[in-house]
């Protein structure tokens, strides 16, 4: 259970939770597959949610790839892909941006733990505007090892002065649950991507539907 009432930040995951963009990563992963000719079944792209972009560029070259590819090429045309598709095709999560407003005039601390790099966050919280609403950002460009690893809501929690007990997380993959209580925190798992009962199996505190049922906890 999640005592509210002693909660000082909200961290937020970004893809999945405040923009609905996994299918955009997926598009540009597949096509930067093509393009290097990795030829890697479709279901490996289940386990990649909420890992880094270094994550799935070793994995895919490491376990798929017919010729010698470094890692930071296929992940620059990936991200190039990526920066091409978004504009047109990301959307907001329904009652994300609305939740964020409200969550920042209750004056909690707002902070963001992504897994993509800070080229796309830039583009995502310039689309929103959400620039004037967060704190404290860590994005992938900054861990050294990515969810479900802890560093990036250790890194995250540090940053807002706050102690991990203080600090929910939202979160829609297992690999981000897994990442923010191995840190400590609160773990709200949303269901954009995963059902509730695997949110709930790898540890969420509280699993919702929407964000509407996390505001009217607060």
């Amino acid at each position: 259970m999640i005592d509210f009432k002693k909660i000082k930040a909200i961290i937020f995951d970004m893809d999945g939770v405040i923009v609905d963009s996994e299918h955009i990563h997926k598009a540009a992963e597949l096509e930067a597959c093509r393009h290097f000719g990795i030829d890697a079944p479709i279901e490996e792209w289940e386990k990649f949610k909420g890992r880094t972009l270094k994550y799935i560029a070793d994995y895919l070259i490491k376990k798929y790839a017919s010729r010698k590819i470094k890692p930071h090429q296929f992940a620059k045309k990936k991200t190039d892909l990526y920066l091409e598709m978004a504009p047109k095709k990301i959307a907001e999560i329904p009652g994300a941006v609305d939740f964020i407003k409200k969550a920042k005039k209750k004056n909690f601390c707002l902070c963001l733990a992504t897994s993509s790099l800070d080229v796309i966050r830039k583009l995502v919280f310039k689309k929103y505007n959400l620039h004037p609403y967060f704190s404290f950002v860590t994005t992938a460009d900054e861990v050294a090892h990515g969810k479900p690893h802890p560093e990036p809501y250790l890194k995250t929690v540090a940053k807002s002065g706050f102690l991990p007990a203080e600090c929910a997380v939202i979160e829609d993959s297992d690999n981000g649950i897994i990442s923010a209580k191995s840190a400590g925190c609160h773990a709200i798992g949303i269901t954009t991507s995963f059902g509730a009962e695997k949110l709930a199996e790898v540890g969420a505190d509280l699993v919702v539907g929407g964000f509407d049922e996390i505001y009217e906890r607060f």
